[in-house]
């Protein structure tokens, strides 16, 4: 079997790229990339020549989850077609809340590509 290096996608080099790659789901289309430290997930879409550029910068819905606690969106990715599914995942420490065992919250978000803009 024969494997070759096609591209590197790199984050910006502003980005705080900690947790940058931890999730990714891509088609013949779209590349979306989970960076859920810096609770985001960026978009990079394929030109006809077959060359990846960022597109889109996703972050969580306001007073989400993950937009209160600043963390957690695009822990998990799945891409089928023109839909994209993010998972948020936000913990807390038991020294953070008044449960000996802290907690999980996690939340699911769907957004679909447009060929104009995604929404």
């Amino acid at each position: 079997m024969l494997v070759s290096h096609i591209a590197c996608i790199t984050p910006e080099p502003d980005d705080n790229y900690d947790s940058f790659g931890s999730s990714v789901a891509i088609n013949n289309k779209y590349l979306a990339i989970g960076d859920y430290l810096a609770n985001r997930v960026v978009i990079y879409t394929r030109d006809n020549s077959g060359q990846w550029s960022r597109s889109k910068v996703i972050l969580p819905p306001k007073d989400s989850i993950p937009d209160r606690e600043s963390y957690g969106f695009g822990n998990e990715l799945q891409l089928d077609g023109d839909f994209l599914i993010i998972s948020a995942s936000v913990t807390k420490d038991a020294n953070k809340v008044n449960n000996p065992e802290g907690f999980q919250q996690k939340a699911n978000f769907r957004y679909y590509f447009d060929e104009r803009y995604l929404y």
